[in-house]
């Protein structure tokens, strides 16, 4: 992922969920006047395809108090969207309540690095599998892991739940068990059905990208 520039917008959200204040690069990083913005809901500012991650980070927040950071797409003014990456977290607001105090900076996805990863997620669903064959499924398996790992690896080539299934040697029953639980998550959007596809949040996708193109990671401890 690459950050364009370094400036860094910040604003304040209600109980609601809406824009309290909002500083000048806010405004010029969404292009809509700040009056426009204030008392305007966040989610429906934020692309429809992004709300569902959005959502469940927002809910993990309140309940368990833990800041998250998301890349996502803002709606301006004339229908464009702008890709950025958000950093939200929750501070009492003085009243008794709550209020989320965020902090924006546009990003751009890198295609070589982008290409790059999806390459090694490829990798590493077959080392998945290989590992689940020599070793057996019940002691090296991840269901979770390998069904983000083989969203990704399709990028925009659509993937039902039948092929997940049958890629991966799941049942159909299991399959969608995994999928409900990465769609509560955030992580995915829920299919309608078992031929419609399945697709990952913009949020996974970009978290994703990141770590599979990082050089090297940190060795386990012996």
């Amino acid at each position: 992922m690459h950050n364009e520039g370094e400036i860094v917008a910040s604003g304040v959200l209600d109980r609601h969920e809406q824009f309290a204040t909002v500083d000048d690069h806010y405004v010029a990083l969404m292009g809509w006047p700040r009056a426009a913005l204030i008392g305007r809901s966040m989610l429906d500012l934020t692309h429809p395809a992004d709300r569902t991650g959005n959502r469940a980070l927002l809910d993990r927040l309140y309940n368990r108090n833990e800041a998250f950071c998301i890349t996502k797409r803002y709606r301006r003014p004339d229908d464009s969207h702008v890709r950025v990456q958000v950093h939200v977290s929750m501070v009492p607001d003085g009243l008794g309540g709550r209020q989320l105090i965020g902090t924006a900076r546009r990003v751009e996805l890198s295609p070589p690095v982008f290409a790059d990863s999806r390459a090694t997620a490829g990798r590493a669903i077959g080392m998945l599998l290989a590992g689940r064959m020599a070793l057996g499924a019940p002691y090296f398996s991840g269901v979770p892991a390998e069904i983000l790992l083989l969203l990704f690896h399709h990028g925009s080539q659509p993937v039902t739940l039948s092929r997940i299934a049958e890629r991966l040697d799941h049942t159909p029953a299991v399959t969608l068990r995994w999928l409900r639980a990465l769609a509560d998550a955030g992580l995915i959007h829920p299919p309608g059905g078992d031929d419609d596809p399945v697709r990952m949040t913009l949020w996974a996708e970009a978290t994703l990208t990141t770590i599979l193109a990082m050089p090297d990671f940190a060795p386990v401890p012996a």
